[in-house]
Formats: C-alpha cells, sequence, structure tokens
C-alpha cells in the first residue's frame, strides 16, 4: 500500500513539473531583445521617473527596515496600494542600511527586470494556450515592439507590480481548459488578480465586470464551467484583498480616515481641470512642462483657495474638494463630456514628455528623427493591439464574457480613468490580456496559411 502511495504521489509531481513549460530556444530570443531594448532605453536615458512621486519607495524604505531591524514598525505605512509596498521591499532587504538612494533605485530595477521577463514567459504560454505557437511568438513580439514594460521597470511605482499581476491572471486563465484539474490555476489567478487590484485600488470595476461575466456564463449550458472557475477566481482574489488592505489600515503610521477616497477626491478634482479649455494641450502636468497653461494655473488657483479655506474652517480639504466636484459636475457637464473624449485618445496614445526632441539622438541620428521613429514605432504598435483586440470582439462576440479576465482590467481602467486625472502610464497595467487576445487573432490567421501553404 505504502509502494503504491508512493509511485501516485510521485506521478502527481512529476505531472505538476510537467505542466510548467521550461524555457526554449524562442524565450531565450525573446529575453534577449528585451535585455538589448533595456540596454538601449538606458542610453537614450528614456524610462519612467525614477522614484515615482516617492511615497512606494519611502513606504516600502521603511517596511524593508523595519523587517530587517526588528524594529522601526512605527514608520511604516500604507497609504494608497499595498501591493506595491511589499513588492519593493523584497529587493530592498538586500540593500545595506544606511545606503545612497542610488542603490535602492539599482535593487527595485533588476527586480522589476526580472518579473517582466516572468511576465513575458507568462505571456508568451497564455497565447500559445489560446491559439497555438505562432500565437505565442505573436504575443512576445507584440510585448517587445511597444517596450513599456521595459520603460516602467524603471520607476519605482505601481505600474510593474500592476502590469505582473495581470501578466499572472492572463496566463492562469488561459491556460484553464489545460488543466482542468489543476487547483493550482484557480489559485494562481487569484493572486494575479489580487497583485493587480492591490496595486491600483481603482481598477476595483474589475469585479463587477467579472460578476457581470459569470451572470452571463451561468445562463448558457456550455459557459457553466467557465462561471465556476471565474466565480472561484473572484472569490479568492476578493478574499486576499480585503485580508491586505484590512492588515495594511492596522499599521500605525497609516494616515487615519479613508486614504482610498481623500486620493479619489484629488484626482477627480485634479481631472475637471485637465482638457477643460485647453483640449489639444497635452503636456506633463507640472509647473515646469505646463508653464503658461491657462488650465494649470486654474486649477492651482482653486486648489490654493481650497487649502486656505480648509485652514480658516478647519474642514478637511478632502471634503471641500468633494463639494466644489459635485457642484462643478451639475454646471459644467459639457466638459466631462469633452475631457473624457480628449483622454480616451490620450490613454491610448504614449508621448515622452519628460525630455525634448533633441534630447533624443542617438550617435549620428538626429535627435528629432529618433524622436520621431520612437513615437512612431511605439504608437503604432500599441494601436494595432487595439486594432486586432476590436476585430477578435466583433467576430466573436459571444466569447467575450468567458475572455473578462484578459480585456477587462483594461476596460476598469479606462472607465476609471476617462473621468478622473489620467496619463498613457495608467492604462499599462491592462495591457497584457489585449496582448493576448491580439496574439490569439494573429496565431489564428497564421495557422490556415501554414496549412495551405
Amino acid at each position: 500500500m505504502s509502494e503504491l502511495l508512493a509511485d501516485s504521489t510521485a506521478e502527481r509531481a512529476s505531472r505538476h513539473h510537467r505542466e510548467i513549460p521550461p524555457l526554449d530556444r524562442i524565450d531565450g530570443l525573446l529575453l534577449s531583445i528585451l535585455v538589448m531594448e533595456v540596454a538601449a532605453l538606458s542610453l537614450l536615458h528614456l524610462g519612467a521617473q525614477r522614484f515615482g512621486d516617492l511615497n512606494f519607495y519611502t513606504e516600502a524604505k521603511a517596511l524593508a527596515s523595519a523587517l530587517r531591524d526588528g524594529a522601526g514598525w512605527s514608520e511604516v505605512a500604507v497609504n494608497q496600494g499595498p501591493a506595491p509596498v511589499v513588492y519593493y521591499a523584497i529587493p530592498f532587504l538586500a540593500v545595506p542600511p544606511g545606503s545612497a538612494d542610488r542603490a535602492y533605485w539599482w535593487a527595485a530595477f533588476i527586480w522589476n527586470v526580472w518579473w517582466v521577463m516572468v511576465a513575458l514567459w507568462c505571456l508568451r504560454r497564455a497565447a500559445g494556450a489560446l491559439a497555438g505557437p505562432a500565437a505565442g511568438m505573436a504575443a512576445g513580439a507584440l510585448v517587445l515592439a511597444a517596450p513599456f514594460s521595459v520603460y516602467y521597470s524603471f520607476g519605482i511605482d505601481a505600474e510593474p507590480p500592476a502590469y505582473l499581476g495581470a501578466a499572472i491572471l492572463a496566463y492562469a486563465w488561459a491556460t484553464r481548459r489545460e488543466r482542468r484539474q489543476d487547483a493550482a490555476v484557480p489559485w494562481l489567478g487569484g493572486v494575479g488578480l489580487a497583485l493587480f487590484l492591490l496595486s491600483r485600488p481603482n481598477a476595483v470595476l474589475l469585479l463587477a465586470v467579472l460578476g457581470l461575466a459569470i451572470l452571463l456564463l451561468s445562463r448558457r449550458p456550455g459557459g457553466r464551467a467557465d462561471a465556476r472557475r471565474m466565480r472561484r477566481l473572484v472569490v479568492l482574489a476578493a478574499a486576499g484583498t480585503i485580508v491586505v488592505t484590512a492588515v495594511a489600515r492596522l499599521l500605525p503610521s497609516t494616515a487615519g480616515g479613508s486614504p482610498q477616497l481623500a486620493n479619489l477626491s484629488h484626482v477627480l478634482f485634479h481631472g475637471r481641470f485637465q482638457y477643460r479649455s485647453e483640449p489639444f494641450d497635452w503636456r506633463y502636468w507640472d509647473n515646469e512642462t505646463r508653464r503658461g497653461s491657462a488650465d494649470y494655473s486654474a486649477w492651482a488657483r482653486t486648489q490654493d483657495s481650497l487649502v486656505q479655506l480648509a485652514r480658516g474652517t478647519g474642514a478637511p480639504i478632502s471634503s471641500l474638494r468633494w463639494r466644489w466636484i459635485w457642484k462643478d459636475l451639475r454646471e459644467h457637464p459639457g466638459i466631462t463630456i469633452q475631457s473624457a473624449g480628449v483622454r480616451l485618445l490620450t490613454l491610448n496614445l504614449a508621448f515622452v514628455n519628460s525630455r525634448s526632441p533633441a534630447a533624443f539622438r542617438l550617435g549620428p541620428l538626429s535627435g528629432y528623427v529618433v524622436y520621431g521613429l520612437f513615437h512612431l514605432a511605439v504608437n503604432l504598435s500599441w494601436l494595432t493591439v487595439l486594432a486586432l483586440c476590436l476585430w477578435h470582439a466583433v467576430r466573436r462576440w459571444g466569447d467575450l464574457a468567458s475572455e473578462a479576465p484578459l480585456w477587462g482590467p483594461w476596460v476598469a481602467l479606462l472607465t476609471f480613468h476617462l473621468f478622473t486625472y489620467a496619463e498613457a502610464r495608467y492604462l499599462f497595467p491592462g495591457q497584457p490580456g489585449l496582448v493576448v487576445l491580439a496574439a490569439g487573432v494573429l496565431g489564428s490567421a497564421w495557422q490556415p496559411v501554414r496549412s495551405d501553404s
């Protein structure tokens, strides 16, 4: 009997080991190209702001210090998404105490690049599971054609862990049909979804999207299995998100009240001025880049007046923002529609505003030439992904409910940022699932061509 049990255990372990595809030559080629892109962007001095808005950097550094030294827990706080704080605290544990900020940035950068490689591996396997090996290769090509994942790896911000979470979710969901009896798939999908939501809490609408998909699938005789899997995924992710958020709220230095609601009032108030009277001014929103901007000046004046009012009355600044937002929504509905329309465009176009075109010079090539070619390649590749996804949605309308974990993250982020302050980077974490769907279209088109030749 013991021998039979041992053989059964060994067989299960062997089967589980075989279910994780090893790296192959295609992986080696894709990863080599990714490393070359890292080097190229480094030479061009392109990349996200190294320390983001400082929140995740300072909070992760404090958490790493507390974990390493066993003291200083009173300084640990999580005031935005909990996942990026934990995500960056892990590599920060390897940085000697007292090191300069640059050492912490290097640790985070190497950590980000490593997980970008894992995400690339996940997306190739996800597309391959949906539409065959050609789709897997197409997914790798689409990721590398628009090197957003490399670009955002240079910054300590929420985008890299959120992107990783969406990539894990896409992999777990796309491969579900190959592993119906493997309990690790829904577990892995729940982890990916929770990581995505804990990095980008403003994408919570995704749970409603998945809930609607579950309802639609449960009414179809052939969709009930997917409905059960999706329900399990949502329950696991929601439970993990609630637990982690509750623990974060217990930390002594976490801001009182509701940090997420305060942050929501900030981005809504901010967004009421973006593209308000200058719909074609797409410059980065800071006092240096937006010098001379009427919208920026109006935002600064209104913000200052609310701060003065808060000091005089003792009212919370977030409450005053909310009052101003509701009043402006009622009185200027046209601005809401206009701004949302402009954001629909700008959220899906990438521009590097931190450097002038002249600074893009690469060897003998003029800076303006490099600037134009770079942005043409990046935006054309991403617009191609969107076009392929739209084509897929039109042709395979009936499959959209079962594919909600793939397109849902992008839709949730897009919906939120259409009506708040928006930058193209905010939609970056929603890209993995769309890349898988677009690659599936290319892979399906390639299969008949190969069979006819």
